[in-house]
């Protein structure tokens, strides 16, 4: 294993363990065998692990977990969710939930604690004493940035002293660390990359076609779903192929690829048995030449530059068309039309999570309503784009070939 000291002045394993999938957004699992993974991934030499307060019961599984070895790890968990898919990150539900926290990881401090997504609604000065509260009184060692727009994520620069940004990051998804790179690199500030094998597209172990179970939240990610699907795949075959020539899998590919990114520190896996955990793992024992890193950017690059077009023409014709008449495609499509203009800056952050919450929040209903709710939304959303369609051109949406290869 591999060892990084933080800005925040204490040191983490490179490949950290996050709890994500104790929220059962992955369908069913077991806290009992997710426990007798994150104690042997502490005797593979991990002493980062990261969970939330809205991971169902992943605090206290954690908190179990690591009681005997508590001063030798690092927790970090996140505040800023509320019931409903609202925003909390107001002084007084920051306090509160640090407090809970404490209490379900039966621990008397937390290393770095994340604002998971940003709240419109409360002055970023205001959240950002709370937190410094917390600092002082010896409660957080730290505090760090998680699912912010970058303008909000320079307001907590210019307020406070973030130590760690959070950000998506795979060879198959880029977007949000290349949002957030230069402000790290620039104010000295760690990246933290998480879903770094594209939430299991580029294990090799699914494919076009796969069925997921009824509760997991891939069956609506966009991620999986036409042609970022396809180009993920593509990014998994050129991974697979580094692999098998020189002697690693596809998964420690992606994992490697993405430790050597810039700005980086450390990154987050999630595997719920010892087999993937230790294929994690060997990510930090092996070492591939430049010469086959600059192949491997200049390959996904082609795959950036293809997919980005093919994006935007999509997010396009879903705008301007009629919605699918099939209540599970239309439903999809909106995810998919919210997502893509969130990342292309087409509507705003605030407008995306009020449309998704709206979204989210019908999907029980009968299918009438659902079907009704879905087109209002979408004539909503189809206004929002074109208005910043008509604002701006295609060229200022998307990334030039040559800036989609990241640099090693």
């Amino acid at each position: 294993m591999r060892y990084k000291k933080l800005r925040a002045g204490f040191e983490v394993s490179r490949i950290g363990m996050g709890c994500y999938a104790l929220s059962g957004v992955y369908g069913p699992s077991d806290p009992d065998s997710f426990v007798s993974v994150l104690r042997k991934a502490y005797e593979m030499g991990v002493t980062f692990f990261d969970t939330a307060d809205q991971y169902g019961a992943a605090e206290k599984v954690l908190g179990q977990a690591v009681a005997n070895v508590r001063d030798r790890v690092v927790i970090s968990t996140k505040v800023g969710l509320a019931k409903g898919y609202g925003r909390d990150c107001s002084r007084r539900h920051v306090i509160a939930a640090c407090e809970r926290s404490l209490k379900n990881l039966a621990t008397d401090w937390i290393d770095i604690y994340h604002i998971h997504f940003d709240d419109p609604t409360t002055p970023v000065e205001e959240t950002v004493t709370a937190l410094e509260e917390l600092k002082t009184a010896g409660k957080i060692r730290a505090y760090g940035l998680g699912h912010l727009p970058r303008a909000r994520v320079e307001e907590y620069m210019r307020y406070g002293h973030p130590s760690t940004l959070m950000c998506e990051l795979s060879a198959a998804a880029k977007r949000q660390y290349l949002q957030y790179r230069d402000l790290g690199i620039s104010h000295g500030i760690d990246l933290i990359g998480f879903s770094v094998t594209a939430r299991g597209l580029l294990t090799g172990r699914i494919g076009q076609g796969h069925t997921f179970g009824e509760t997991d939240i891939r069956n609506i990610d966009s991620l999986f779903y036409r042609e970022r699907m396809t180009a993920a795949l593509s990014v998994k075959d050129v991974l697979a192929q580094v692999g098998a020539q020189h002697g690693m899998t596809s998964v420690q590919v992606a994992i490697a690829w993405a430790l050597r990114q810039p700005g980086v520190a450390a990154v987050l896996t999630g595997p719920r048995n010892p087999e993937h955990l230790l294929e994690n793992l060997g990510a930090c024992s092996s070492e591939l030449p430049d010469a086959v890193w600059a192949d491997v950017e200049r390959a996904l690059a082609e795959i950036d530059y293809a997919l980005e077009r093919s994006v935007l023409q999509t997010i396009a014709d879903l705008a301007v068309g009629e919605l699918d008449v099939e209540p599970e495609r239309a439903f999809r499509d909106l995810v998919y039309l919210i997502e893509g203009a969130v990342d292309f800056n087409l509507i705003s952050e605030t407008d995306a999570l009020t449309a998704f919450a709206r979204l989210m929040a019908q999907k029980a209903g009968a299918q009438e309503e659902r079907v009704q709710i879905m087109r209002e939304l979408h004539k909503t959303l189809s206004e929002l784009v074109k208005h910043a369609w008509d604002t701006k051109s295609k060229e200022t949406c998307s990334r030039s070939k040559e800036d989609s290869v990241l640099s090693g």
